[in-house]
């Protein structure tokens, strides 16, 4: 996707989510749906995250099963699932990757998209938002809150008021006397202790802060005070940031005098944990893993091998570098340094292969396929496969029907 010239004003949105990880299970389980939804932390024994229907009876995140049960006894408790959450993310930012190159995740599912530069494939801001939201609700049968301004800083708190399913612009021009009258808790860097100390001396919204001068606000809050005073006058130049291209990730480790094969087993488990949680942190997944060792003498020996499943476990990063460590010929000689390099990477759902399975989009028509059969036959045991592999068939011009029935939106259209 190329980009025209940009213009002066910048164009953000920042798209949120509504109720994610209760929303994940209510796509896969549509019978869920108008009925209270618990997410649970079954380890800590804890209310992940909520529908908004069990939000409605006073459930919130990070309060006690128990108390949970109390307030919804009919209600469904689902233990959290990551691997769900994060392919339902992977999808969400694909998404989003149709609309503009300059995406920055925030969260898992939250995200600015810059579209500067963008204006000429869209009516409007509006417009594109509304696809977003389309694509959303239709691929993925979630709902997500969108903010549209020309900073990171209003357009993250526009889409926060609209919660949920709404969307809000801020013209340009109008920054400062829309943050005004918000409270000061929403101002970046103003945390609990703050608001309290700011409330003591009469300073509750935003635009109070403003009234301030750039001077008052150093002498109080240090360096920060002078960044805190432009944010409040709505004056934010922070870049939307994408992900940058990684081209490998490596560890390494000093060896203390260590020879034999297990010896080196030992600290590739070490390395692949770190190497994985790494990989994991970025989105990121590897095809070809490699061990480099360096001699006493100077001499680096490396060995790599490249998979035709991406990486990013660290069990399965360990397996192959042990794999690997097997192959070499490792002879009774001093070893100064053992990398462990992940290379070959790309961005999870990059790799099509099977082992991430089929998009949601395919798996609910293999769902109502099934469904289809087991009403007009009768037909049980059906078991959708977990290692089915299926293409991303999405395109950036999907059809765009003329009305939006199924979800409504606050804010102006196009």
């Amino acid at each position: 996707m190329s980009s025209k010239k940009q213009s002066p004003i910048r164009t953000i949105l920042f798209v949120s989510l509504d109720k994610f990880i209760a929303s994940v299970e209510e796509a896969l389980h549509p019978e869920l749906k108008g009925k209270p939804v618990v997410i649970s932390d079954e380890r800590h024994g804890t209310v992940t995250s909520t529908n908004q229907f069990a939000h409605s009876m006073g459930i919130r995140p990070r309060m006690q099963l128990f108390e949970a049960h109390r307030r919804a006894p009919l209600g469904h408790f689902i233990p959290s699932s990551i691997p769900r959450i994060e392919q339902f993310s992977k999808e969400f930012f694909k998404i989003l990757a149709r609309f503009s190159n300059n995406v920055e995740p925030v969260a898992l599912d939250q995200a600015f998209v810059d579209l500067t530069g963008y204006e000429y494939l869209w009516i409007s801001p509006e417009y594109a938002a509304l696809k977003i939201k389309y694509a959303l609700q239709t691929e993925l049968e979630i709902t997500a809150s969108i903010g549209i301004a020309s900073n990171k800083l209003c357009a993250q708190i526009a889409g926060s008021l609209k919660k949920p399913n709404g969307m809000m612009t801020i013209p340009w021009g109008s920054e400062e006397s829309f943050l005004a009258p918000i409270s000061i808790e929403h101002l970046p860097g103003i945390g609990s202790r703050t608001a309290v100390a700011l409330r003591a001396i009469g300073i509750s919204t935003i635009g109070s802060l403003a009234k301030l001068s750039p001077a008052i606000c150093t002498e109080s809050f240090g360096k920060v005070g002078a960044t805190l005073w432009s944010l409040a006058k709505g004056l934010d130049t922070r870049a939307v940031y994408a992900a940058q291209r990684v081209h490998s990730i490596s560890r390494s480790v000093r060896l203390p005098g260590l020879h034999s094969l297990a010896d080196f087993t030992t600290v590739i488990s070490e390395l692949s944990s770190s190497l994985g949680k790494q990989l994991k942190q970025c989105a990121l997944q590897s095809r070809t893993v490699a061990v480099r060792l360096r001699t006493a003498e100077g001499e680096v020996i490396q060995h790599q091998k490249t998979f035709q499943t991406p990486l990013d476990e660290k069990s399965d990063i360990e397996n192959a570098a042990v794999r690997i460590l097997n192959e070499m010929s490792l002879y009774h000689q001093r070893y100064m340094t053992l990398s462990l390099l992940a290379l070959n990477i790309q961005s999870v759902g990059k790799f099509q292969t099977s082992a991430f399975g089929p998009s949601f989009g395919k798996l609910k028509a293999i769902k109502r396929s099934v469904e289809r059969l087991q009403d007009r036959y009768g037909v049980p045991g059906f078991v959708q496969s977990e290692r089915v592999s299926t293409p991303d068939t999405h395109s950036r011009d999907a059809y765009y029907p003329s009305d939006f029935r199924g979800f409504v939106m606050e804010g102006s259209l196009p």
